[in-house]
C-alpha cells in the first residue's frame, strides 16, 4: 500500500506539471498543493507506521537478549554466593542464553526479508498478468491493401465493468473514408485503438487483409495502421524529431513528403529554422491546429494502409477544415481511412458513416442517407451544413436521377 501511495503521489505531480499553464491560469494552485500535500503526507504517514514496527520487532529482541543477560547474571552471582553454582557454570548458561535467543534476531531480519518479497511477487505477478508482445521476426512483410474487418468484437476496462464495446461486426473495405460518429462515452476512441492493436477484444477478432492483427508485434502494425489520437502528444525537440520519431537517420524526402500530405510543409518552412525548429515541451510554442497536422505527418511517415484519424479538426476554423477535407480525400485514393468526427465538412467527404451508441452500432450507410437523417430529410440542408459539391448537385437532382 505504500508503494501505491508513492506511485499515486508522483502521478499527481507529473500532471501537475505537464498541465500547469491550466492551473496557473484558473488559479488554483492551492486546491492542488493541498491535495498533494494530502497524499505526501500519507505516504510519510506509512513510511512511518512501517519503521515504527520494523524497529520495535528489532527493539523488542535487542531488548529482550539484555533482560536475559542480565537476569541469568544476576540470579547467578547470586547462586555462586549461595555456592550453589559455579562461575564457569554461569559463563556457560550466558553463552547458552545467547545461542537460544539468537534465532529471534534471525526471525526478526527473516520477517523483514519476507515483507519484502512479497511485495516484490505481487509487483512481478502483476507483470507476468500484461499481456506479452509477440517476438519481432526478420520476416519481411509486405503493405496490406488495407480492409479493416471487426467480428462480433465486445472490450471492457474491467472484468466486473460495464462493456465498453459490446458486440461490433463491421467490414471496411480497402480505399475511401469512414466516418465514426456519436456521442461522448459511445466508444469511437476505443473502438480505434482496438483497430490499432492498442486494446485486445475480450471477445472477436480484429482482421487485417483476412488475417487477425493479434499475429503481429507492435513493430509490424505501426507502419501499416498510423493513428492519430484526439490529443496527439508532441515530444520536446524539432519538428523533424517528432515527425520521424527521434530517429537520426530517418530519410528527409519520406519527412518532407509525410509534411505534405498532412499539410504542414507550407508552415514548416516558413519558419525560421524549418524543421530543425524547436517546438519546445509538449510543442507547446506550437498552435493547437499545428500541433495536429505535425501528429498526422507522424502517422503517414510510413506510408499506412490504414488511417485511424480521432477528432483531428477540434483546433481547425471552416477554412482548415476544407483545406483537411481536401487533402483526406486524396489521402483516401490508396488508403482506408477511418475517421472520428461531428465535423459535417469531413463527414461529407466519408463513403459511409457509422453512429455508436452505447459500444453498439446505432446507424450505419451510405454518407447522404446518414446526413439526410442527422440534418433532417431535404437534402438542401445537407448541402448547406456541409459544403460539400456533391450533396448540393444531389440536393438540387431530381430523386430519380440521383439514384435514390
Amino acid at each position: 500500500q505504500e508503494k501505491d501511495r508513492m506511485l499515486d503521489r508522483e502521478a499527481m505531480l507529473a500532471e501537475m506539471l505537464q498541465g500547469r499553464t491550466t492551473i496557473k491560469a484558473l488559479a488554483i494552485e492551492q486546491g492542488f498543493r493541498e491535495k498533494w500535500e494530502s497524499q505526501h503526507a500519507t505516504v510519510i504517514k506509512r513510511s512511518l507506521t512501517r519503521g515504527f514496527w520494523s524497529d520495535s520487532f528489532a527493539n523488542l529482541t535487542m531488548s529482550l537478549s539484555f533482560i536475559t543477560t542480565v537476569s541469568l547474571t544476576t540470579v547467578g552471582a547470586l547462586a555462586i554466593l549461595d555456592q550453589r553454582l559455579s562461575i564457569g557454570a554461569l559463563i556457560a548458561t550466558n553463552m547458552l542464553s545467547n545461542r537460544l535467543i539468537q534465532p529471534l534476531n534471525q526471525l526478526v531480519n527473516t520477517w523483514r526479508n519476507y515483507a519484502l518479497y512479497k511485495q516484490a511477487i505481487v509487483r512481478l505477478s502483476e507483470a507476468f498478468a500484461l499481456a506479452q508482445e509477440r517476438t519481432e521476426t526478420t520476416i519481411t512483410l509486405s503493405r496490406p491493401a488495407g480492409e479493416i474487418e471487426l467480428e462480433n468484437i465486445s472490450f471492457s476496462f474491467a472484468e466486473d465493468g460495464g462493456k465498453v464495446i459490446d458486440g461490433i461486426t463491421m467490414r471496411i473495405k480497402p480505399g475511401g473514408m469512414i466516418g465514426l460518429i456519436g456521442p461522448n462515452g459511445s466508444g469511437k476512441t476505443t473502438l480505434m485503438k482496438l483497430m490499432q492493436g492498442l486494446y485486445q477484444p475480450d471477445q472477436g477478432r480484429v482482421l487485417l487483409d483476412g488475417s487477425d492483427i493479434i499475429q503481429y508485434t507492435r513493430a509490424d502494425l505501426a507502419p501499416w495502421i498510423g493513428y492519430v489520437p484526439q490529443e496527439a502528444a508532441l515530444f520536446h525537440g524539432t519538428i523533424r524529431d517528432n515527425i520521424c520519431g527521434m530517429k537520426d537517420d530517418a530519410d528527409d524526402a519520406l519527412i518532407i513528403e509525410a509534411a505534405k500530405s498532412a499539410g504542414a510543409h507550407g508552415f514548416i518552412a516558413d519558419l525560421p529554422d524549418g524543421y530543425g525548429t524547436d517546438i519546445g515541451e509538449a510543442g507547446m510554442r506550437l498552435s493547437g491546429g499545428q500541433r495536429q497536422r505535425i501528429a498526422v505527418a507522424r502517422a503517414l511517415l510510413h506510408d499506412p494502409a490504414v488511417l485511424l484519424l480521432d477528432e483531428v479538426a477540434a483546433n481547425l476554423d471552416r477554412d482548415a477544415e476544407l483545406a483537411l477535407r481536401d487533402r483526406l480525400v486524396d489521402m483516401a485514393k490508396d488508403r482506408t481511412i477511418v475517421i472520428s468526427t461531428h465535423t459535417p465538412v469531413l463527414l461529407a467527404a466519408c463513403r459511409h458513416i457509422v453512429g455508436l451508441e452505447k459500444g453498439k452500432v446505432a446507424i450505419a450507410g451510405p454518407t447522404r442517407e446518414v446526413l439526410a437523417k442527422m440534418f433532417g430529410t431535404p437534402k438542401k440542408a445537407v448541402a448547406d451544413n456541409t459544403g460539400d459539391p456533391q450533396a448540393n448537385a444531389a440536393a438540387n437532382t431530381p430523386a430519380a436521377e440521383a439514384g435514390e
